[in-house]
């Protein structure tokens, strides 16, 4: 049985009062879920993995932004509230695009050109690129594409065997979707930037692997090569320990959790989702780093119903 408990890891967008900042903070200073590609997985073209450092320097020299954005996140908040969808990653893109397009001070050397370019064959659309981006430093047009990903191991631990709560939604699959069509295009061409070259190619995956309960030290051991070793973490089964206490997470909190919620009310029933146990261990700059637990409800086909009552289509907690 894996041992539930807080990360060890400082996490430093606790330390923020508000929740957009903290999300804002967590985009930058969370560290990435690749280290290097899968050896299945060979790029036919060089695209390149930001390690956890060039996220760190990017946070730190961002981090007096981040304060005064905390004292008044009027800014961050409007632009968060323009997003079309409550998805996260959509959120997460929005958040990394509010850096790169801030002038409030010389915060990095990137300029963003566009973002969310569709790309057409004719009149049918082929993909989208997300950010193109000049390096003011070393003048190349960068293409990034950015995954915010939550997944679920099992087996061995292998690309194909990281699973999102949606059974078809694989780490493998993405890092293939990823390597095979999202960075296939050698020129853009904008009106308002006219044609640019891409000069280098940037592959952004951060969120969290949550491990099952329990897991042979064998498989852990064949993930270094490629998982990044700081990675966020947490643990996944099909029921809650009852010697913590727990709470769902809302969606918004599967990027950053309410440091101090205003209740701790037990589950009555599990669903699927993201669930936040308060742990007894050291707390940070009066924060506590929570626990953190994906459950998923064995499969059921449940008979049609006419109206859903969570008291009979969900799984009481044991």
């Amino acid at each position: 049985m894996t041992v539930l408990q807080p990360s060890p890891v400082c996490f430093e967008w606790l330390t923020f009062r508000q929740p957009a900042v903290r999300d804002l903070a967590f985009a930058l200073a969370s560290p990435p879920l690749l280290s290097q590609w899968p050896t299945e997985f060979a790029p036919h073209r060089t695209i390149d993995l930001p390690d956890h450092q060039f996220w760190q320097s990017h946070y730190q020299r961002y981090l007096p932004r981040l304060r005064a954005l905390d004292d008044d996140p009027t800014e961050l908040n409007q632009e968060l509230a323009k997003l079309p969808s409550s998805r996260l990653g959509i959120r997460f893109e929005a958040l990394l695009s509010f850096w790169l397009n801030d002038r409030s001070g010389h915060w990095h050397d990137f300029e963003l050109l566009a973002k969310n370019i569709q790309l057409k064959d004719e009149k049918r659309t082929i993909g989208e690129v997300d950010f193109i981006i000049e390096n003011k430093l070393t003048g190349e047009i960068e293409h990034w594409e950015l995954s915010l990903k939550f997944y679920l191991g099992e087996g061995a631990l292998q690309p194909y065997e990281w699973r999102g709560l949606n059974d078809r939604d694989t780490f493998g699959r993405k890092i293939k979707h990823t390597l095979q069509r999202q960075f296939n295009v050698d020129l853009i061409h904008l009106p308002e930037i006219g044609e640019k070259t891409i000069n280098k190619r940037v592959a952004v995956f951060k969120g969290r692997l949550f491990y099952p309960d329990q897991v042979a030290n064998s498989a852990r051991e064949s993930l270094e090569n490629w998982l990044h070793p700081e990675h966020l973490q947490g643990t996944w089964g099909y029921y809650l320990p009852k010697e913590i206490t727990w709470r769902r997470a809302a969606r918004r909190e599967w990027l950053t959790p309410e440091p101090r919620p205003l209740e701790q009310i037990k589950p009555t029933y599990l669903i699927h989702g993201l669930y936040l146990g308060a742990p007894s261990g050291p707390e940070i700059n009066d924060q506590i780093n929570p626990i953190e637990r994906m459950i998923r409800v064995p499969f059921v086909r449940y008979p049609y119903n006419k109206t859903y009552n969570a008291h009979t289509d969900c799984k009481p907690i044991a």
